[in-house]
C-alpha cells in the first residue's frame, strides 16, 4: 500500500466520523414548536404550563401592538374596511347586467361576505380584549 492510498483511507474514515458527529448533534438539538422552545430536561409541555405560555405570548403581542394606545385606530381601520367591503359588494351588484348575478359575481360577493364576517369578528374581538 502506498502512502497515497493510506491517506485516502484515513480521510474517508475521518469523513465518516464527521457525519456521525453531525447526526448526533442533530438528534440532541432542542426542538422549537410555534415560538415555544423546549428545554433539554422537558420533552413535553405540561398542560398547566401550556396556558401560561400562550398567555405570555398573547401579552407580548398585545404590548407590541400597543392596543391601549392604538385601540381607536384599529377600530377605525376595521370600520373603514367593513365599509369598503360593503361598497365593493354593492359595486359588484351594480355592474351586473342581468337581474341575477352570474356565477363569477356570486363567488366574488360570497368571498367579500366571508371577509366582512372576519372583519366583524375582529371588531368583536377587539372590543373584548383586555390589556394590562
Amino acid at each position: 500500500m502506498s502512502l497515497k492510498e493510506i491517506a485516502i483511507i484515513i480521510a474517508q474514515g475521518l469523513l465518516v466520523l464527521f457525519f456521525i458527529y453531525l447526526i448526533g448533534v442533530g438528534l440532541q438539538t432542542p426542538r422549537i414548536i410555534e415560538n415555544l422552545e423546549m428545554r433539554e430536561d422537558e420533552k413535553r409541555i405540561a398542560p398547566h404550563k401550556l396556558g401560561e405560555l400562550f398567555e405570555n405570548i398573547n401579552d407580548n403581542i398585545k404590548d407590541e401592538m400597543n392596543l391601549d394606545k392604538h385601540r381607536a385606530s384599529y377600530q377605525d381601520a376595521l370600520s373603514q374596511i367593513n365599509e369598503n367591503v360593503n361598497l365593493a359588494m354593492l359595486q359588484t351588484l351594480s355592474k351586473t347586467k342581468n337581474t341575477i348575478p352570474d356565477d363569477e359575481d356570486l363567488e366574488k360577493i360570497q368571498k367579500l361576505q366571508q371577509y366582512k364576517n372576519s372583519v366583524s369578528e375582529l371588531e368583536e374581538f377587539l372590543d373584548g380584549v383586555k390589556t394590562n
